[in-house]
């Protein structure tokens, strides 16, 4: 199963420690959050990840392919420049990158509550719907299985306006999604990662 991971942006609210790292590569408890995001989506189903990647790409991809190759997990990677990640998506399905079904997250999200596995059974359940994405309390929560096809539709830059106009199934999901998009978010992961 493919994931396909939206890693493209400058990671403004975490400077200055994105000046120098793309947030994906920040540490958390002193690994490299793609580590850990890698290793759940793996223990989750993922066989292969694309990272769609803009600012920093190639340190990203640098990172993220010895990653891949350590975890047996199968890793590719585009760098597009910063256009919005619609436009990241539709750049990848125009290169034939994208797989029939696939899942799509952010570069930032740790998703404990959800799996690949559980987004594409259903998305598979309710047919046709496009795309299934997991909610917490009605917010998006991070995690999407979605239908290559429905990327011919998509007509704009920013994802979140394209996803406010299609058809999709919600799905709840008991707990909220962590992040590291903050760094009040980075936090409370690395509290929550020494308890386990």
């Amino acid at each position: 199963m493919q994931v396909v991971i939206l890693a493209g942006g400058r990671g403004k609210r975490m400077r200055p420690m994105t000046d120098t790292t793309p947030k994906t590569l920040l540490c958390v408890n002193g690994t490299p959050f793609a580590r850990l995001q890698l290793q759940l989506l793996k223990e989750g189903g993922a066989s292969s990840v694309l990272y769609l990647l803009g600012y920093r790409g190639q340190q990203v991809h640098d990172y993220v392919v010895q990653a891949g190759h350590e975890l047996r997990l199968a890793i590719s990677t585009l760098v597009s420049p910063d256009r919005g990640t619609g436009a990241a998506l539709m750049t990848a399905h125009h290169l034939g990158l994208l797989h029939r079904e696939f899942v799509l997250t952010y570069g930032d999200s740790y998703l404990t509550n959800t799996s690949p596995w559980t987004a594409i059974d259903f998305l598979h359940r309710f047919a046709p719907t496009p795309i299934a994405m997991s909610l917490w309390h009605g917010a998006d929560n991070g995690m999407m299985a979605m239908r290559r096809e429905v990327v011919d539709n998509l007509d704009c830059a920013d994802l979140n306006d394209f996803l406010g106009r299609v058809d999709h199934y919600d799905y709840p999901v008991s707990h909220k999604w962590q992040e590291i998009g903050s760094p009040e978010g980075l936090r409370e992961l690395e509290l929550d990662l020494r308890c386990l």
